[in-house]
């Protein structure tokens, strides 16, 4: 048989394997970090704490103490704040008593913070510098280590996640580096908490809301889930992202009731076995739930999915990977026949 037929054969028999074996390897990267275990997680939100920095701390405390408590029973795997921990960035007394509340959670719980229109910006970064975070193996990074805007990593049933702050009303360029984190972090299954996003009645607001949804939430595939508070209220709305994925935009802010807001608190339990996130609205300072349709409600997550962004990339390295082969083939044939 000629050469050049042999060489044929060889070719095709090459091209045909290449293309039934790295599929196989694009699958296992798509689904290595999208495998939920039958282990069920909580994360909290702890909205507008600043009238109980500055009036209240006790129940501040009976919160963070509570969650540590529970960290076993409800396997709280993580925290954030949502912002506006003082009422006033100027009295000092407000950021001890916000410290003295927060610092119940360090080495206990992993936790995510940002400042809100009460808490300025210098004051806030002494008592929650980068510094304070940085020996932790959840702590990701800050913007600019003021840790105005900053993200954690952590995994909890069989899935791996990314958890973003951003500070109130972001500027344009930590807009950028937000999303410059979540393109980096592809992988990972994003949760955005900031602290004006949503108004009471659903909408984007203006301080911050629209232009986190245009410029981060919508761009990246791997956001879910969005957190915020500011404004006195609860209000939650759903909007696909550019792979037609559901993102869930929630608004808890209690400040308005009594005592700087009862001590009212989200939980997030994640069921990956049943695909859903169940949030509650408790206070463990009265030590009961608000059971209304507002406050207690159900979300549909895929949690057997695979995050979309990762997936594109593993395509994307399948289709490179089999044309650099017939290039490289081909280029072997023709140096052959000349």
């Amino acid at each position: 048989m000629p050469t050049k037929h042999v060489s044929s054969i060889l070719l095709s028999i090459l091209l045909v394997i290449s293309l039934i074996v790295l599929p196989s390897f694009v699958v296992t990267s798509q689904t290595a970090s999208a495998n939920p275990s039958s282990e069920n997680f909580t994360i909290v939100a702890l909205p507008d704490t600043q009238f109980y920095s500055e009036s209240y701390p006790w129940i501040f405390e009976n919160q963070t103490k509570w969650i540590v408590q529970n960290k076993n029973v409800l396997n709280i795997v993580f925290v954030t704040h949502l912002g506006d921990i003082v009422n006033n960035s100027s009295q000092d007394y407000q950021w001890k008593n916000a410290d003295n509340a927060m610092r119940i959670l360090d080495g206990k719980v992993p936790y995510g913070i940002l400042p809100g229109n009460h808490d300025g910006g210098t004051t806030y970064s002494l008592y929650f510098p980068s510094s304070r975070y940085e020996n932790y193996s959840y702590w990701g990074g800050s913007y600019d280590n003021n840790n105005l805007n900053n993200y954690q990593l952590f995994s909890a049933g069989g899935m791996d996640f990314i958890a973003l702050s951003l500070q109130y009303n972001p500027p344009t360029r930590v807009l950028s580096w937000a999303d410059n984190v979540l393109s980096e972090y592809s992988n990972r299954r994003a949760i955005i908490s900031t602290h004006s996003y949503l108004d009471t009645d659903g909408s984007f607001t203006d301080t911050g809301g629209t232009r986190i949804y245009n410029n981060v939430v919508v761009p990246e595939n791997n956001v879910f889930l969005v957190l915020c508070g500011h404004m006195h209220g609860e209000a939650r709305r759903s909007d696909n992202n550019l792979e037609n994925k559901t993102v869930y935009q929630l608004l808890s802010d209690y400040q308005s009731f009594s005592y700087g807001g009862n001590g009212w608190l989200r939980i997030m339990k994640f069921v990956p076995s049943e695909n859903t996130i169940y949030v509650k609205t408790y206070s463990p300072y009265l030590d009961q739930y608000d059971n209304d349709s507002a406050s207690q409600f159900e979300l549909y997550y895929p949690m057997g999915e695979t995050v979309a962004a990762s997936a594109g990339i593993s395509l994307m390295i399948y289709v490179v990977v089999v044309i650099v082969i017939v290039v490289i083939i081909a280029a072997i044939l023709i140096l052959k026949v000349v």
